[in-house]
């Protein structure tokens, strides 16, 4: 059995760890033992009486199954023992230690390191211990769908609330909540399963009201009656009550998207389908005999061109596509999706998509684009003149090379974009990792069904983090974090 002492000191964050190597070194599998009497009796003012424990292989991001992960422990009973681990491999271990309250468990502190398991051998180490890297947790076992910040205001959703400032908005009956987005007016839209078909409801701000007749003409657009929208992305003209204030909502379907454009000066709305097929013969691809279904659309950015037109770019599943959406005094105009924007790219074209992001800094407009193999930075050409490349300068952010990244948000200052195991922060050239156990709002993989839905930058330091377990802020900051 490998023998792991932890303890940890009063003031100095330091986890030492002594292993003790097994006799038998034949063994297919060993124990990992390890004492937490130092760690509990040292923990300032809180009782901890439970710990998670987690084994990651080196070169795989997913857990190791263990015979048992959660531990009941106190002063008395400060051993645990992880059984039938196979030899050879070196793990990441993770450890969080807090306290559990029913189904409630609050981490106080976390010990992560590498652990060697090859019975037979004599070894020490030492590894750092850390506070949590998170503040202001909030509606903690709530399973969010999203979060968005708005007007000073912080909004999340479950499926069947939306919640704000202390406020539980529950949905109207018949829908489930997926996304929401600002749009018009400084309101709320909120994507939803909705039986009726009304499936994009308005968040009336000032009114604190959902009203759904705002998609009332969807249910004859798409040709059901119940209508699931997964998500969102809304780009909004003008501030609100200006004379040319539109609004264009992409809304991601089952089994394709609906384009919507709202005219506040002469509010009559229309939804317009988008067939795929077509949408591929445009761009020079064909897909016969299409099963769509499931997750279609990966990411939706919105570039401004110009005084009166915007560029969308959409990441699929089948392609990567970018469209102008133009609008005057008298009319709006969809005009048809060009060119896929990552063919072209000697760097990207080979990737998979997963999702994309803008952001305008110092005047100049950035696509961070989400794939299997690390995030990718690159700056967006807004010209009208078409027969420029529409994305340069494509390169991949070093920390997150290897990694598949889905879930991005580029901020002011920051971009931050979530792994397996880490929620990353990219400052420049450098970055800085927070582990998914380091008190990120997840009860799993990060990018899995028990992870991360959600990030939105509060201002230009200050990061929140949605998820299968509520709500928390991170400070990312130089002073809060380490950079690397």
């Amino acid at each position: 059995m490998k023998k792991i002492k932890i303890t940890a000191l009063l003031l100095i964050a330091a986890l030492i760890l002594a292993l003790a190597g097994c006799a038998n070194m034949n063994k297919a599998t060993d124990d990992i033992g390890i004492d937490l009497s130092g760690a509990i009796s040292r923990a300032i003012g809180t009782d901890i009486n439970t710990v998670r424990v987690w084994l990651v292989a080196d070169g795989t991001n997913n857990f190791v199954e263990l015979d048992q992960s959660e531990f009941t422990i106190s002063a008395a009973n400060s051993t645990i023992t992880l059984n039938n681990i196979p030899v050879g491999p070196t793990y990441t271990i993770y450890l969080t230690l807090g306290t559990l309250s029913g189904d409630v468990f609050t981490a106080v502190q976390t010990a992560n390191g590498e652990v060697s398991v090859a019975g037979g051998v004599d070894n020490s180490l030492s590894i750092s211990a850390s506070a949590l890297k998170t503040v202001n947790p909030s509606l903690t076992g709530k399973n969010l769908k999203a979060v968005l910040q708005a007007g000073g205001v912080t909004y999340a959703i479950d499926e069947s609330n939306l919640y704000y400032g202390g406020t539980t908005k529950p949905a109207p009956a018949g829908y489930k909540f997926n996304d929401l987005d600002l749009g018009i007016n400084g309101d709320l839209f909120l994507s939803a399963n909705a039986d009726n078909g009304q499936a994009i409801v308005r968040f009336d701000v000032a009114g604190s009201t959902l009203d759904p007749s705002y998609s009332a003409g969807l249910p004859a657009e798409s040709s059901t009656t119940s209508v699931n929208i997964l998500s969102s992305t809304i780009f909004n003209t003008a501030e609100p009550g200006a004379d040319n204030d539109f609004q264009a909502i992409f809304s991601q379907l089952n089994a394709g998207f609906i384009i919507n454009i709202y005219d506040e000066a002469a509010p009559s709305n229309e939804w317009t389908p988008i067939d795929i097929e077509a949408l591929l013969s445009e761009a020079g691809s064909e897909a016969p005999g299409l099963q769509l279904s499931g997750e279609l659309i990966k990411g939706i950015a919105v570039v401004q061109k110009g005084t009166d037109t915007a560029w969308f770019y959409l990441a699929t599943k089948l392609g990567n596509f970018r469209k102008a959406v133009s609008w005057a005094a008298d009319a709006v105009v969809a005009e048809d999706f060009g060119e896929d924007f990552i063919s072209g790219s000697a760097v990207l074209k080979d990737r998979l998509i997963l999702n994309i992001d803008h952001v305008n800094r110092n005047s100049v407009d950035y696509l961070f684009i989400g794939t299997d193999n690390g995030l990718y930075s690159s700056k967006v050409q807004t010209s009208t003149d078409t027969s420029l490349p529409p994305i340069t300068n494509e390169a991949v952010i070093p920390a997150t090379s290897g990694e598949r990244v889905e879930l991005i948000a580029a901020g002011p200052t920051y971009t931050a974009c979530v792994t397996a195991l880490n929620l990353i922060i990219v400052s420049g050239d450098k970055a800085a990792k927070i582990a998914f156990n380091e008190g990120l709002p997840s009860t799993g993989l990060l990018n899995g069904d028990a992870g991360i839905t959600g990030l939105e930058w509060k201002d230009a330091d200050t990061l929140i983090v949605s998820g299968s377990n509520g709500l928390v802020e991170i400070e990312t900051a130089p002073t809060a974090l380490t950079y690397q």
